[in-house]
């Protein structure tokens, strides 16, 4: 009795197993709710272990083409089943997912946001193209949005815009955070004159930058850009944009 039970069971799961290896990746993504969790594609190729989902795209950020296959070493180990490898124009990156009821794990994650030149308005600067690297990112997805997790992240945005001024200014480091929804940045970074650089920003939100113990060089580049440098410190808020 006992292994004619074990024999039906395995026959389940080899059956269970068959189906979802040969599951077409457009019936596996109408499956697993990515859709009610922001997420949209505009084609889907392939199987769902092995497939490539076509203009792909998350609340409307343009994410590119998704590379999806099983690893199925990991899946056995009760590690995500799923690595994705994206890239697009805006970012490329690669990722573990977890699928589960009503949501999506996301660990390992390795991702570069590239983002255009852009003038601060009110301001004589003009931050040079730059990117910003996110390492190491464990995300929870659930209800649309991004219920809890963090990431290692870096931006050259500082150091570019130094550069420009033969200044010495930093690489900024940091986090980036979600919690019930709300995303954080917080990144710092010093100089090497001494100049103490801290940026925080949220979703939607404004961006916060502020620039303290300016040494002479770039309290006079902040000066001649028309920012007020007599307290030896710097405060500029961006506001929001779409």
């Amino acid at each position: 009795m006992r292994l004619t039970v074990s024999a039906i069971v395995f026959s389940l799961a080899a059956f269970v197993a068959a189906l979802v290896w040969f599951m077409p990746m457009s019936a596996a993504l109408r499956l697993s709710g990515l859709s009610g969790q922001g997420v949209s594609w505009s084609q889907a190729l392939g199987r769902a272990v092995d497939g490539d989902i076509v203009g792909a795209a998350w609340q409307g950020w343009r994410i590119g083409q998704v590379s999806v296959r099983a690893d199925l070493l990991r899946g056995l180990q009760a590690g995500p089943p799923l690595v994705a490898d994206w890239s697009g124009p805006s970012s490329d990156g690669f990722a573990r997912i977890g699928l589960g009821p009503g949501g999506a794990a996301f660990s390992g994650l390795e991702a570069r946001l590239r983002l255009p030149a852009r003038r601060i308005a009110g301001f004589g600067l003009e931050v040079p193209a730059s990117s910003l690297r996110l390492q190491d990112g464990r995300f929870i997805l659930a209800n649309g949005a991004c219920q809890s997790g963090e990431a290692a992240a870096a931006s050259d945005a500082a150091r570019k815009l130094g550069q420009a001024a033969g200044l010495g200014w930093p690489a900024l480091t940091g986090t980036l955070r979600c919690e019930a929804g709300a995303w954080s940045l917080h990144l710092t970074g010093t100089s090497e004159a001494g100049a103490v650089f801290t940026l925080d920003a949220a979703r939607r939100g404004p961006t916060r930058i502020r620039i303290e113990k300016l040494d002479p060089a770039t309290a006079q580049a902040l000066a001649f850009a028309g920012l007020e440098t007599a307290s030896g410190q710097v405060s500029i808020e961006i506001p929001y944009t779409e």
